[in-house]
Parts: C-alpha cells; sequence; structure tokens
C-alpha cells in the first residue's frame, strides 16, 4: 500500500504541474481574439515560436506519463504503473479505472506519433519524407486529462480519500505576459501619435 501512496502522491504532482502548463496554454492560444490582435499588431514570430514550444512540451509530458511501465528495464512514473499497482491491490475500481485508460490509449494516439517522431526525436524517414502528422486536437488532450482525474477520483475513494478537482491554479504568468504585451501596443501608438502631431 505504501508504494501505491507513494506512486500515487507523485503523479498526480507530475500531472499538476503539467495542467499548469495547459491552462496557460488555454489563456494564450485557445480562442483568445485578443492575442491574435496583438500578435497581428506586434508581427513578431514570438507567439508561433511560444506556441510550438508549449505544443512540444504538453505533448511529450502527456505521452512520458501514458509509457509503459517498465521500459529498456526501468520502471516508470506513469498511468499504466498506477493502475499495476491497484490491480495487484485487488482494488474494486481496477475494472473501471482500465475503462478510462483505454478511453486515454483511442485519443493518445496522434500525441505519440509526434513525440515518437517529430516532437522527442527526429525520426530520420519521418525528417526526410517531409511526411504530416495528425492534427492534435486540444479537445483529444481534455479527453485524456479528464479519464486521468476520472482514474484519480476512483482510487481516492477507495483509499478513504475526498476527490479532488485537479486543474485549478491561478495563471498569472500568462495574464501579465498579455497585460505586459496590452500596454506595450498602446504605449506603442501613444508614441506614433505624438510623433504624428
Amino acid at each position: 500500500m505504501k508504494e501505491l501512496e507513494d506512486v500515487f502522491l507523485q503523479i498526480k504532482n507530475k500531472y499538476v504541474n503539467l495542467l499548469h502548463y495547459v491552462n496557460e496554454y488555454e489563456i494564450l492560444f485557445a480562442e483568445n481574439k485578443e492575442l491574435d490582435t496583438m500578435i497581428s499588431e506586434t508581427k513578431s514570430s514570438f507567439f508561433s515560436d511560444l506556441y510550438w514550444l508549449y505544443w512540444n512540451f504538453i505533448t511529450i509530458q502527456t505521452c512520458a506519463l501514458m509509457d509503459k511501465k517498465i521500459m529498456m528495464g526501468k520502471e516508470n512514473l506513469t498511468i499504466p504503473k498506477l493502475i499495476d499497482l491497484i490491480e495487484k491491490l485487488d482494488f474494486e475500481c481496477t475494472s473501471s479505472a482500465k475503462l478510462k485508460l483505454e478511453t486515454i490509449n483511442e485519443k493518445i494516439g496522434p500525441f505519440k506519433v509526434a513525440r515518437n517522431k517529430a516532437f522527442g526525436h527526429y525520426d530520420l524517414e519521418s525528417v526526410m519524407s517531409k511526411k504530416e502528422f495528425d492534427r492534435l486536437e486540444l479537445d483529444d488532450l481534455k479527453i485524456i486529462f479528464n479519464s486521468i482525474e476520472g482514474i484519480f477520483n476512483l482510487i481516492e475513494v477507495e483509499l478513504g480519500q475526498s476527490t479532488k478537482l485537479y486543474g485549478f491554479r491561478i495563471q498569472t504568468g500568462a495574464m501579465r505576459l498579455l497585460n505586459f504585451i496590452r500596454l506595450g501596443i498602446e504605449k506603442k501608438k501613444e508614441i506614433i501619435n505624438r510623433r504624428r502631431q
């Protein structure tokens, strides 16, 4: 039981940390019309670079959570490892957790391909053929995350803990960045208007 509790705590910490970046990404890029306007006004590639950095990081970290429990003879801190532990302890929620794992596995395919062939490695065949990959969808990521949280909640109930709502964190970093850019654009317009006078 101690191993399960230790692994569970660590994997939840990794997951919550990942949610922080996903939430920042959503603030900056998910249907943010104001940011679209700011990007066009600044004419900078910074946001395009930032967009790809977020997607690379989020994809790599999400796939790391879903890697096999053992790779190259080493144990990994993963959701499959967590499910293996509850199965060994004969938790009643094992079947339900496995169903949620199946949902994750149905959605994570394109993320794993992107990680394995482009983001985490440079697959020679993919690079040379300039092969396009399936589009990575934020909605699929949300389904993956909802399933992970469902697994966590099942285990929390069985451990006699209260279930938690994951992902709520104050996103001051992303909001500060938007405010800084907004102020910079306003200042630029002010300077241009003074020069015209």
